[in-house]
C-alpha cells in the first residue's frame, strides 16, 4: 500500500503534497475503508505484505541443517481468523499456513531468529 502520508522535519505526521488527487489517494476515504475493516493496524499492515520478498526458517532447507531461504509473500488469509495465515513461495515451494511472527521481511531478521533459536537449542543440551 502506497502511503498517503509522511513525517515533516519535527516527525508530525502530514498528508503528502506530490500524490496526484484521485479517488485511491482520498485519505479521508482510506481512512474509513481502514476502520471499517475492524483490523488493529499491526493485523492491516500484514495485509501489505502480498508480493514483498520474505525469509524464512526451514528446517530441512538443501544442506540438511536448519537455515534461511528467500521467497516471496503470495497470500495473506484472514478467513476469520483473529491471526491471518501467510503463503511465501520460495522456490518451487510453497510453504503456506504461516503464522506471521515465522515470516520475516528482511534477511538480517530471520538470521537473528535462527542464531536465537540454536542458542535456545543449545541450552537445552
Amino acid at each position: 500500500m502506497e502511503r498517503l502520508t509522511e513525517r515533516n522535519k519535527y516527525g508530525v505526521p502530514v498528508m503528502r503534497l506530490d500524490l496526484p488527487q484521485s479517488p485511491e489517494n482520498n485519505i479521508i476515504a482510506r481512512l474509513a475503508a481502514y476502520e471499517e475493516s475492524g483490523l488493529p493496524p499491526e493485523i492491516a499492515a500484514i495485509a501489505g505484505w502480498i508480493g514483498l520478498p520474505a525469509w524464512l526458517i526451514s528446517a530441512v532447507p538443501p544442506l540438511g541443517n536448519p537455515g534461511v531461504i528467500e521467497g516471496r509473500v503470495t497470500k495473506v488469509v484472514f478467513c476469520g481468523r483473529i491471526t491471518p495465515q501467510v503463503e511465501v513461495m520460495a522456490g518451487l515451494e510453497i510453504y503456506d499456513d504461516l503464522e506471521p511472527e515465522n515470516v520475516f521481511l528482511t534477511r538480517d531478521e530471520a538470521e537473528a531468529a535462527l542464531a536465537q533459536m540454536e542458542e535456545r537449542r543449545a541450552a537445552q543440551m
